[in-house]
């Protein structure tokens, strides 16, 4: 059984850490200030969740002074990896940018002044990985295992034949009424259990850094940039169309695959290229069972083992619903985000994988984006529409653009947050 690689885009967490003393501020003592005027309180965060060669946004906005003077804002990147190039850019700013060049520790110093005296040095440290070879294992049939979901997917389009590494013949064309009824009709490499995938499924191979199309070709060497691939997981689309969920293959993006006007029309149009998988990955299930209450606003997910917030950030979780109005953050305002309920401080914005884990994949009519998580496990998610909640995952095919639960959307948007540990 050979191994072939391809970049994971998700799932790499940088680790935000603030704490008092550091670089630029001498031995951490508040400077010498004229009478009657306190000192301001610089304060720093950082983006979470990147992967080497990521910006990374430093964030001071919550820096303050007792005087309501205006601040002024210095910053300093005081360590970096060995071999790293990066340079604070705007560092008078609020929030400079540098670019995580190679993975390790960047760390940071704040100083803020109020026109009088300069606060206390604060320092700011990120710990970027780097990015993480997903191993497929290739059966030598024309199928590959994915060992982090154990699911086994035929490299090729229904209908083709794997020859010498490579697909070949036309790929068959299928109707979304098609789809719905292809499980356990294919025989392929000795087994006969193949079947369409669940949406959640079928977004596990996709590949957010790349684009067009947004897999390894290496390993789906059918799929191209123009498909649209659909799972049999239905769409609502609120009308009597048949729909599923598809992945566009030129960015990533799930949404409902077009359909035909009319449950009865003909001819049924269009068709899709489909992918088989088979075999059963727990930890896609996103079944409350899965998940155990610590009573505390907070729940774990067993087959992760990751700990997620009940309410979206801004709402408080009493007995069973959310409580208070939730809060929408740009992008950048949502990466920096820090949190301590139930005791933890390493709360962070969930990656675009891990917040499909918990996507119900349900849409209300003429929405194109899912608007439902497990109501039970989460009470107010499945409520807030289509203003939809952010990951920390930046689209590959625009740095304007950021992932949210299945599309991008403009960084500087206002969305939601849900955060984990």
């Amino acid at each position: 059984m050979s191994r072939l690689h391809t970049l994971l885009p998700v799932g790499l967490i940088a680790l935000a850490l603030a704490g008092c003393g550091g670089g630029g501020g001498g031995d951490g003592g508040t400077p010498p200030q004229p009478a009657n005027n306190t000192a301001p309180v610089a304060k720093a965060a950082a983006a979470q969740n990147l992967l080497a060669g990521a910006t990374v946004t430093l964030n001071g906005t919550a820096s303050s002074d007792a005087d309501a003077d205006p601040l002024s804002y210095a910053w300093t990147l005081t360590s970096k990896p060995v071999g790293s190039a990066a340079v604070l850019a705007s560092p008078a700013s609020a929030t400079p940018t540098f670019t995580a060049d190679v993975a390790g520790t960047y760390t940071a110093s704040l100083v803020v002044n109020d026109g009088k005296a300069n606060s206390p040095a604060v320092t700011v440290s990120v710990v970027v990985k780097a990015v993480v070879a997903k191993v497929y294992l290739d059966n030598g049939n024309g199928t590959v295992t994915d060992p982090t979901t154990g699911l086994t997917w035929m490299r090729c389009y229904l209908g083709q034949t794997w020859n010498s590494g490579a697909c070949a013949g036309p790929a068959g064309a299928y109707t979304t009424y098609d789809v719905t009824g292809l499980a356990g009709t294919v025989t392929y490499a000795g087994n006969s259990d193949w079947r369409p995938p669940t949406a959640r499924e079928l977004r596990t191979i996709v590949e957010l850094s790349r684009t067009a199309p947004a897999i390894d070709t290496a390993v789906f060497p059918a799929v191209l940039a123009t498909d649209a691939v659909p799972s049999v997981t239905g769409y609502s689309s609120g009308n009597l169309q048949m729909s599923l969920w598809c992945v566009r293959f030129a960015t990533g993006i799930a949404e409902g695959c077009t359909t035909n006007s009319g449950v009865n029309a003909a001819p049924r149009t269009p068709t899709y290229p489909v992918l088989l998988v088979r075999g059963h990955a727990p930890a896609l299930d996103a079944a409350a069972a899965d998940y155990v209450d610590h009573g505390n606003g907070t729940v774990s997910h067993t087959p992760t083992g990751l700990t997620w917030q009940r309410c979206p950030k801004g709402q408080t979780f009493a007995g069973t619903s959310c409580t208070g109005t939730a809060a929408t953050y740009t992008w950048t305002a949502a990466l920096t985000l820090v949190d301590n309920l139930a005791g933890q401080g390493d709360w962070r914005l969930p990656t675009a994988a891990e917040l499909n884990l918990i996507v119900g994949y349900n849409s209300t009519a003429g929405t194109a984006r899912p608007s439902q998580f497990i109501g039970s496990v989460y009470p107010a998610a499945a409520d807030q529409g289509l203003t939809g909640f952010w990951t920390s995952t930046p689209y590959a095919g625009d740095a304007s653009l950021a992932w949210r639960e299945t599309s991008t959307a403009p960084r500087s948007d206002a969305a939601y947050v849900i955060l984990v540990r």
